[in-house]
């Protein structure tokens, strides 16, 4: 046995070095106790922002045609995205969101869009059609609704909701059937 004294608690620092060892382990306690916190306020404030984008993307789909392009314009610019008009992924992107800009039509399968875009412009890559809807996808203007179908959420021109009365309000007689 060794004439130094056997400290088995972390309460009773033997050191120096030990007491700077339990309030550095306090003060890493601390710090992670102040992501887990910063965190859950991230989660929160997240979940807020989805909220208030899905409600003025239904506010903006009451408001007439051709007062949604300004405000959806500004919706992106607010959610720190770039507006759907914005190049971003070259000729095909800007295809793809000119098209479906250009249709009523509200579901597409991934060969109905590459049918159509060579149809209006010529042999299209399939891989780069697969990013951009992916893209589009993930940043909420589709919604996945099959295997290879989307369905058009918003074109930059009109946001189309998934509220079965906020879409009847919005729609003609006939149109979009589902």
């Amino acid at each position: 046995m060794s004439g130094a004294p056997q400290n088995t608690t972390l309460n009773e620092p033997v050191s120096p070095y030990e007491a700077a060892l339990g309030k550095a382990l306090d003060d890493l306690a601390q710090a992670r106790a102040d992501i887990e916190r910063a965190q859950e306020e991230i989660a929160f404030a997240e979940r807020r922002q989805s909220d208030l984008a899905q409600l003025v993307s239904h506010l903006i789909e009451l408001i007439p045609a051709g007062r949604r392009a300004a405000y959806l314009t500004r919706l992106s610019e607010v959610k720190g995205g770039q507006p759907a008009s914005a190049p971003r992924g070259g000729a095909v992107f800007d295809n793809v969101v000119r098209l479906f800009r250009q249709t009523d039509q509200r579901e597409w399968s991934v060969t109905e869009v590459k049918k159509e875009l060579e149809k209006q412009s010529g042999p299209v890559d399939a891989k780069a059609l697969h990013n951009v809807l992916y893209y589009l996808y993930r940043r909420g203007d589709l919604r996945r609704v099959g295997r290879g179908m989307y369905r058009v959420m918003s074109t930059g021109v009109g946001v189309y909701s998934d509220d079965p009365l906020l879409d009847q309000m919005t729609r003609t007689e006939g149109e979009f059937e589902d």
